[in-house]
């Protein structure tokens, strides 16, 4: 009776306790590292201070598992919510916003937010709710520049409100104080305060023969979020919404744009004289430069100060404190200041049920609270970083005898580039701003413009690249095309569609009637029913293909006609018609993408399909140690892909103290640029490639050799026939079914190559080996055009199978046999 009433008093506990809820998140959750950086520690602090509060709600980590760099960075919670396994909870930072809002991923927080009313005005009237926010909490949280971002028109035509920011981060200009006192310069008052002065400050600090460099820039895809300050401070927005249309334009080929691209570039690769009257190009450096800037090498670099701990970026905190000087981003020659803000936040995603959207916003709003912000700060002096938290955080939190332990610049600075800065594009697609405004800065480097001592010449050379990636940039990101156009690029798509479906019946035809036996005798007498057994054996594996292969094609045919939108499927997106393939077949870059594909193509012939070929022959040759040089060869591909791709990057480092580099310095050649330089980019990426397969490859073509018959080889030796006669008469032809098939494999291999690029270059420097997979993958989880992506898969698809019908009409008329050699 006691174990019966304790089990029954168990049950009743469990009624009456609270049910759990639980749901996924990227921030703020316990991960396995929690424990091991400061920052961890921190946001372990507000999740623990969270669950006390909310005892029966459950926030879960969700790793997005896949890490890219550049623009692509952000693709992997995009995949996951095609995927349908995005997070409850997951972070939204400006940039971000307008195509999450545009893409409906984010749950609106109408129902939690209320601006037309304080909390003492709800109170007083009755209708207070503690899930509400009102006013004042909202006008606290949220600062004035992002109010837009956070609460904006919707696809519906109205405003709602789309995510919380929990942190803000300003650019400023941050300097070694160490490289100033070692080049004469006063550590406290000598840093510029005009770009004038960062450019001729630049200049002394800028010494290479001592491993000291004046700034740190970038000529890469990110070159613009680097230059983007100067921007701001030269009164060119970027991107910004026409306010009578409410439509986002790229107007960053204004005057002061173009104006602050000179500048930067000058900082890159303006040509100068030294002391010494030599000859230099730029005062920054880009190739693997944070080491040095963590070393005290560099002398500036534009970085982000947060409004918790102002050193919070690992740029910043990597640094002693006492040798690092934080100060606003210099006065520009237009006589503004304004600087770059990044705003970080939460939201709600779409696909999140109803059940749990209480608990998700309880969340959201506490990650950016007071109280969390209480927990932070207190991690934080805890653990030693008292003297580099935001004094205003210190007053509020009652840790005033920390107030004199702060930099005096460093908290002038914070409060200056919070007050003056401007949000970072919020609009349509700006997630990827960063990569097409990059573009007009690398070809302006291709070009050696900034090496013009004239700088009328400059910037009238500089607007025609603007002027044309303002273009592109509102045409490829923005969605923006002028009626009269459209139409003619529709009539244009519709003609080429119908030459692809006909070619495609045609093709369809002519594969079947290749590979249909002529019929017998015996055939036409026989039933169908006499084959019912092999029919049989056939239906899984036809199956298979039909449900795995077949389906997606014929569902994929149908997505090329959507604005296809992931979270709404196919029954929620809307027909645009021949739209998407009007827009890649005037789309420049679609077309240098399948220019690049070519060259890789061209190459991967060269290094990978033929090298294996040639091995296997000499490794036929060979007297002795076959079995210790085929292991040898074979070993490569043991290691991954990934890694191997990972290893030669490192080896490709573009400074003097790469390996590759170092080889040459040997033989007196200098230092080569590698995955930089548009010449070898294309041509580093296949070295791996084929460095790894000629193992495996030419093993197959060992076992192929075998089957050559010896009497062959004696009779064209007898008939005088030296060693490469004997190899073109001889084993070509035996082997050249076995050469076929390895060309296909190694054709379609090489168009549908992206991921090996992704890792490498992310198809860059400039569109120098962007290809066409590259570039689809960038269409569908970078742009988010889901459609435009399978547009261009079905004109890739389309080149695919003519090459591919052309050599299989070319295997069909062979005949393989087996050799005997013994």
């Amino acid at each position: 009776m006691k174990r019966l009433a304790s089990i029954l008093f168990a049950l009743l506990f469990a009624l009456s306790a609270e049910e759990k809820i639980h749901f996924k998140t990227t921030d703020f959750a316990p991960a396995p590292d929690s424990a091991f950086s400061i920052e961890g520690k921190a946001n372990l602090a507000v999740y623990h201070a969270f669950r006390k509060k909310y005892p029966n709600i459950v926030p879960e980590g969700n790793p997005m598992g896949l890490k890219f760099e550049g623009a692509a960075g952000e693709a992997p919670l995009l995949m996951s919510i095609a995927g349908e396994t995005a997070p409850d909870v997951f972070a939204v930072n400006g940039r971000q916003s307008g195509s999450f809002v545009q893409r409906e991923f984010l749950t609106p927080l109408d129902q939690f937010i209320n601006i037309e009313i304080t909390e003492e005005e709800a109170k007083a009237q009755g209708i207070f709710n503690e899930d509400i926010m009102y006013k004042d909490e909202f006008n606290e949280r949220v600062k004035g520049q992002a109010k837009d971002a956070v609460y904006r028109v919707g696809p519906d035509g109205k405003k709602h409100f789309y995510f919380l920011p929990y942190s803000y981060w300003a650019r400023a200009l941050a300097y070694s104080k160490n490289l100033f006192l070692e080049n004469g310069l006063d550590p406290e008052n000598g840093y510029p305060k005009t770009w004038d002065e960062m450019l001729t400050t630049a200049k002394k600090l800028h010494k290479p023969e001592n491993n000291s460099y004046g700034m740190l820039v970038d000529t890469s895809g990110g070159a613009s979020w680097i230059a983007l300050p100067l921007f701001y401070a030269n009164g060119s927005k970027f991107i910004e919404r026409d306010k009578e249309s409410g439509e986002w334009r790229a107007t960053f080929n204004d005057k002061g744009a173009v104006e602050a691209a000179d500048f930067y570039l000058q900082l890159v690769d303006g040509a100068w004289k030294n002391d010494k009257g030599e000859e230099l190009y730029g005062v920054g450096r880009t190739e693997a430069a944070w080491p040095l800037w963590n070393k005290g090498r560099v002398g500036m670099v534009f970085l982000y100060i947060n409004d918790l701990l102002i050193n919070a970026d690992t740029n910043l905190s990597a640094l002693n404190p006492e040798e690092l000087g934080i100060v606003p981003i210099p006065t520009a020659p237009s006589g503004e200041k304004t600087t770059e803000l990044h705003v970080r936040g939460l939201g709600i995603c779409a696909t999140t049920p109803k059940e749990k959207l209480l608990a998700t916003w309880r969340f959201i709003r506490f990650a950016g609270s007071a109280e969390a912000q209480k927990e932070i700060v207190r991690v934080y002096i805890e653990n030693g970083y008292g003297s580099y938290i935001n004094p205003e955080k210190l007053k509020e939190f009652g840790y005033t005898e920390y107030l004199h332990t702060v930099p005096k610049q460093w908290a002038a600075t914070l409060k200056q580039s919070l007050e003056d800065s401007y949000p970072e594009p919020y609009g349509k697609n700006c997630q990827v701003f960063i990569l097409r405004a990059s573009k007009p800065l690398e070809a302006a480097l291709t070009a050696e413009i900034p090496r013009i001592q004239d700088k009328e010449v400059r910037l009238k050379k500089l607007q025609v690249l603007y002027d044309k990636a303002v273009v592109e940039t509102n045409e490829k990101m923005l969605g923006y095309v002028p009626e009269e156009t459209m139409e003619f690029r529709r009539k244009v798509a519709l003609a080429v569609i119908i030459t692809i479906a006909i070619g495609f019946i045609a093709m369809f035809i002519y594969i079947w009637k290749i590979f249909t036996p002529p019929k017998n005798e015996y055939a036409k007498k026989t039933k169908w029913t006499k084959n019912l057994p092999a029919y049989l054996l056939l239906t899984p594996a036809i199956g298979t293909i039909a449900i795995f292969n077949y389906y997606p094609l014929i569902y994929g045919s149908y997505m090329a006609f959507l604005d296809y939108n992931v979270i709404a499927g196919a029954g929620g997106s809307d027909f645009v018609g021949v739209d998407n393939f009007a827009a890649i077949l005037f789309d420049s870059t679609f077309w240098i993408s399948m220019l690049r594909t070519f060259e890789y193509v061209f190459w991967s012939l060269i290094l990978v399909f033929l090298s294996p070929i040639v091995l296997a022959l000499i490794l036929s040759e060979i007297p002795q140690g076959k079995i210790f040089f085929r292991i040898v060869y074979y070993l490569p591909a043991v290691v991954s892909g990934l890694v191997v791709m990972l290893m030669w990057k490192m080896f490709f480092e573009p400074s003097s103290s790469g390996m590759f580099n170092q080889v040459l310095d040997i033989i007196g050649i200098g230092p080569q640029k590698w995955l930089q330089d548009s010449s070898l980019a294309m041509i580093s990426i296949l070295l791996p490639v084929a460095w790894a397969g000629i193992g495996p490859g030419s093993l197959i073509y060992l076992a192929a050799l075998k089957t050559v018959p010896e009497d062959l080889y004696e009779a064209t030796a007898i008939d005088g026939a030296g060693f490469f006669k004997r190899i073109w008469y001889v084993t070509i032809p035996t082997i050249r079914p076995l050469v076929l098939i390895q060309l296909i494999f190694v054709l379609i291999g090489s168009f549908q190559s992206a991921d090996n690029v992704l890792v490498m270059t992310g198809g860059g420097p400039g569109d120098a080996t962007n290809v066409i997979g590259l570039e689809i993958f960038y269409n569908a989880y970078v742009y988010l055009k889901f459609g435009t992506a399978i547009a261009m898969a079905w004109i890739l698809g389309f080149l695919l199978i003519g090459l591919t019908m052309f050599q299989m009409k070319r295997i069909s008329n062979m005949s393989f046999t087996a050799g005997d050699n013994d």
